[in-house]
């Protein structure tokens, strides 16, 4: 008989998806005998159990419902355990920037091989503390990255992860048509389409220079909500259509002629791999270097830099790509020569995954430097006053409405036993020192 594994994929905090949807990469990669479960601190994770994710989500520590000193002190380590537990998971992967104290106490407890998926490209600005505990990981897997071209961060010369192609489930095999992806979107198929993908607060004047697009009669602009829902821009006029509801986006951007956007790992692969021309507006984010980024894909053909700062250049580069057919089909060429040589970075992470075994962790000096740690999240909480909360909910079911709510959501992921739901029970009224109720 065949030995039976489970690996449990854990993800960051944040609004963004970038986290969340490498870890589905990687999960849809694994053979249909393996069990793999899903746990997300993502407020994004409602957007992806809309489009057919299967998980669970956990409050990060940016949450209104626990206190910081709370979460990092033991509520995180006692979901993670009892979720591992539940589903007998034999290797614990965390696709994140920073190992959190409550991960590592949990690893600590776990009879399981440990996984750091560590992207690359960090600024050199960037805080590097959390490279102290790369030794507690068994294996650390670092995704391709447009911009490793351009890498000068922390980890670029440190040796001591698994370098893998780009992670994504974007590329042509995954798109449909010109005229089934308009469908979708709703745009005329006929018109070239032009997609913001970035926040109107990350670029003073962005909301105008959609408007005045917008008067065009001969183009379709198009912009996203964010992972909470909310529109990215406050234009109202008309002709600017708002998607809402769609994910994963990249199966319909065959009806994308250009888009503008941010340069976040996801959606920078996700464009050039569906060869879609790009305006990239780099944002000044705490770890991930996307100017670097930015300046790597400008150098390979596939994009063009505009500074956030400069929004009279965004609106000249804008008009003169979306009128240069040419340029942009050179642009749509390099994109896919880009992406043909990449390789599966989602099939080589799986296959790292199944190759590793549980095993204990009886090492004494990272124990003693993880103890350390679990002292200063203690300590940095201290003053933490307790939120007030309406209640505690148990639920499998998940509502982005529910996450900006005052009633705590302690979210199960659908299918587990009667003995999880009820351990979870207690772990909620033990840290939130409310009476739950289960719905």
């Amino acid at each position: 008989m065949s030995e039976s594994r489970s690996i449990l994929l854990v993800t960051s905090n944040g609004f963004g998806m970038g986290h969340l949807v490498r870890q589905l990469a990687i999960a849809a990669q694994l053979p249909a005998d393996v069990r793999c479960t899903i746990m997300t601190l993502s407020q994004a994770a409602p957007v992806a159990v809309r489009g057919g994710a299967v998980l669970e989500y956990c409050p990060s520590y940016t949450s209104p419902w626990l206190t910081k000193r709370m979460w990092h002190r033991g509520y995180l380590r006692d979901r993670i355990v009892a979720l591992a537990e539940e589903v007998d998971a034999d290797v614990v992967a965390f696709d994140g920037v920073v190992p959190y104290a409550g991960l590592l106490a949990a690893l600590r407890r776990l009879p399981v091989a440990a996984v750091w998926v560590r992207r690359g490209v960090w600024r050199v600005d960037a805080i590097t503390s959390p490279l102290a505990f790369a030794d507690l990981f068994d294996l650390i897997i670092e995704p391709g990255d447009l911009g490793d071209g351009m890498d000068a961060g922390a980890t670029h010369k440190r040796g001591d992860a698994r370098k893998v192609g780009v992670i994504t489930e974007a590329g042509p095999q995954a798109m449909l048509d010109r005229a089934q992806a308009s469908s979708v979107l709703g745009v005329d198929p006929d018109k070239p389409t032009v997609l913001f993908n970035v926040g109107s607060n990350a670029i003073a004047g962005l909301d105008a220079i959609m408007a005045q697009l917008a008067e065009r009669e001969d183009i379709n602009v198009v912009t996203t909500k964010d992972a909470l829902g909310r529109n990215r821009s406050a234009v109202e006029a008309a002709r600017i259509h708002t998607i809402t509801g769609v994910f994963p986006l990249h199966p319909y951007l065959a009806a994308v002629d250009l888009a503008v956007t941010s340069v976040g790992y996801n959606a920078a692969h996700e464009f050039t791999a569906c060869a879609v021309p790009t305006v990239l507006v780099p944002a000044d984010n705490v770890t991930d270097d996307q100017r670097a980024r930015a300046l790597a894909m400008q150098a390979q053909g596939v994009g063009v830099v505009v500074e956030a700062s400069s929004p009279d250049s965004l609106a000249r580069v804008v008009e003169g790509l979306i009128d240069d057919e040419l340029a942009r089909g050179q642009m749509a060429l390099n994109a896919l020569q880009l992406q043909a040589g990449w390789g599966n970075g989602a099939i080589e992470a799986a296959a790292l995954l199944l190759k590793l075994r549980p095993h204990t962790k009886p090492d004494l000096i990272p124990l003693v430097r993880l103890r350390a740690r679990l002292l200063a999240e203690w300590l940095l909480g201290f003053r933490d006053p307790r939120p007030a909360i309406e209640g505690v909910v148990v639920t499998e079911d998940l509502l982005a409405v529910d996450l900006a709510g005052s009633t705590a959501v302690e979210h199960l992921h659908p299918g587990l036993s009667a003995d999880y739901r009820d351990r979870r029970t207690v772990i909620a009224e033990t840290w939130y020192g409310r009476r739950a109720t289960q719905r």
